[in-house]
């Protein structure tokens, strides 16, 4: 085996272990936004999502950290573009190394 296709396929490992890892990670964080609903004229906030293509709310109860929430949401947003660009990366990697065979 060249040493240009060993390293491809080290990376590709890599790659799909980060994969994995990243979206382990995605599903144990909540998804969508915090929304604030007024109800009686006192605000409350509520986690908005989609769920089979219906808009879903749950209501954000008082002893929950609503910055820990948010944090959790921004730390998805994150993961969600990082997967995007290591699937980008994967492919890259399989038609080099379909290339070199």
């Amino acid at each position: 085996m060249s040493i240009s296709k060993n390293i491809l396929s080290e990376e590709h490992e890599n790659l799909l272990r980060q994969l994995n890892r990243f979206m382990d990670e995605k599903k144990r964080l909540p998804k969508g936004s915090i929304r604030m609903k007024s109800i009686r004229k006192k605000k409350y906030p509520y986690l908005q999502y989609k769920e089979n293509g219906k808009v879903k709310s749950k209501l954000i109860k008082q002893d929950d950290d609503i910055d820990e929430i948010i944090k959790k949401i921004e730390r998805r947003k994150i993961i969600e573009v990082r997967i995007r660009n290591i699937k980008v990366e994967i492919r890259e990697i399989e038609k080099a190394l379909k290339k070199l065979k």
